[in-house]
């Protein structure tokens, strides 16, 4: 699996061990697949949602372990600002 372009850039070690425990639970997930079992049930024993399972796999297969670092969500909004309560007794 070849990256394509996303530099393995680790901001902390614990996004690093995040990255490592979604590539064994890829790992998992392919080796009950390849043992025969549906996707669903192979999710199911795993405890994590197959569309999860599924994003992870693609993650990996494009990018390789950074694939599967935390992303940031960037919708390209700013932040709602939060309204101070008016004191209105003063």
């Amino acid at each position: 699996m070849k990256s394509q372009g996303f530099p393995l850039l680790v901001q902390s070690p614990g996004q690093m061990i995040k990255a490592v425990e979604r590539f064994k639970v890829v790992e998992d997930f392919q080796d009950k697949l390849a043992a025969g079992a549906s996707d669903g049930s192979a999710a199911a024993e795993l405890g994590i949602p197959l569309v999860t399972l599924r994003r992870w796999t693609r993650r990996y297969r494009c990018d390789g372990l950074a694939g599967l670092l935390g992303r940031q969500h960037r919708s390209g909004r700013k932040k709602k600002s939060q309204a101070l309560p008016i004191d209105r007794h003063q």
